[in-house]
C-alpha cells in the first residue's frame, strides 16, 4: 500500500494491491475506505486529490503498461479521461492536481521517452528541463509551483528542479 497524496481536509488517496496483484487506487476519508478502480483498465493509481476533492489518477490499458489519465469528483463511481494531447503509445499520468484544477502529468512521447506537461486554466502546456534528456511534472501547489525531475542525459541519475508557472 502506498499513500500518495493528501489534501487540507485530509484526504489521502493512493494504491494498493490485491491478492491477485492488481493495483488499485483508494481514498481514505473520514476514516473509510473507498476502492477506485476504473472500468476496462489493468490496474489504478491514484496520485492526487485537492481541497474539493478532486482525484487524479492513472490506470493501466493494457499490458505493456500504457497508461490512461482520468480525473473523479464523486469518490471513484465515474471517471473522465484526460490524457495528455499527442502523447505516444504509452499515454500519460496525472501526478498532483491543485485546488485550482491544475494538473501536472509525465506524458511519453513516440519513442517512449517521458516529458512533462501541465494542464493549466483550459490549455495544456508541455515542458522539460532545460537540455534533459527526460523530465517530469511531479507536484504542484496553489501558488504557481511545479516540482519534477529530470535526467540530464541517457542513463544519468535523476536530478529535481522546481519552476514558477503563471
Amino acid at each position: 500500500m502506498a499513500a500518495n497524496a493528501i489534501n487540507d481536509k485530509g484526504g489521502i488517496v493512493g494504491n494498493y494491491a490485491d491478492s491477485a496483484g492488481v493495483q488499485h487506487g483508494f481514498l481514505l476519508k473520514g476514516g473509510k475506505y473507498t476502492t477506485l478502480t476504473v472500468s476496462g483498465g489493468l490496474g489504478t493509481v491514484a496520485t492526487g486529490i485537492n481541497n474539493k476533492g478532486t482525484i487524479v489518477a492513472y490506470y493501466f490499458v493494457n499490458s505493456t503498461g500504457t497508461l490512461g489519465s482520468v480525473m473523479t469528483t464523486n469518490n471513484g463511481k465515474t471517471f473522465k479521461k484526460i490524457n495528455v494531447p499527442g502523447a505516444g503509445a504509452l499515454g500519460s499520468g496525472p501526478l498532483d492536481i491543485n485546488n485550482e484544477n491544475d494538473v501536472c502529468y509525465e506524458w511519453f512521447d513516440s519513442s517512449g521517452l517521458f516529458h512533462g506537461a501541465l494542464f493549466h486554466k483550459g490549455k495544456y502546456y508541455k515542458f522539460d528541463y532545460p537540455k534533459a534528456y527526460e523530465s517530469y511534472g511531479g507536484g504542484l501547489n496553489d501558488k504557481s509551483t511545479v516540482a519534477g525531475g529530470y535526467i540530464p542525459t541517457k542513463g544519468a541519475v535523476f536530478q529535481s528542479f522546481n519552476a514558477t508557472f503563471k
